[in-house]
């Protein structure tokens, strides 16, 4: 008799359907990019850009020569399925970052979307 294992996984509704475990980050971006790894893979991104002078600029680890600009005192929501983001600006932007993350594991979209 075969045994049948259903993993949570990018097409594993429920991973989605429940509330999100927070994942909370502040720093300063630089010139420098920098990588935020999250511990699983986001059912949404929230990241604000505290500065109020400079532009903040998010890419993705697998296409980062397209980037998303989030103006100074602006924020920006992202209803994605990701396990990173790269964050960088001129002379230093302070930023918090707000995730709700699934149970699904990095390793389950390795390759498809970082």
């Amino acid at each position: 008799m075969s045994t049948y294992h259903l993993h949570q996984g990018l097409s594993h509704v429920g991973s989605y359907q429940v509330s999100g475990v927070p994942f909370i980050y502040s720093s300063t971006a630089s010139t420098t990019a920098e990588t935020i790894q999250f511990p699983t893979v986001t059912k949404v991104v929230y990241v604000e850009n505290l500065g109020t002078i400079y532009d903040l600029t998010i890419s993705f680890p697998t296409n980062p020569s397209a980037k998303i600009t989030i103006p100074a005192g602006e924020k920006l929501e992202m209803p994605i399925k990701a396990g990173a983001i790269v964050l960088e600006s001129a002379l230093g932007t302070d930023y918090q970052i707000y995730a709700s993350l699934t149970s699904i594991s990095r390793q389950r979209i390795d390759g498809i979307v970082l």
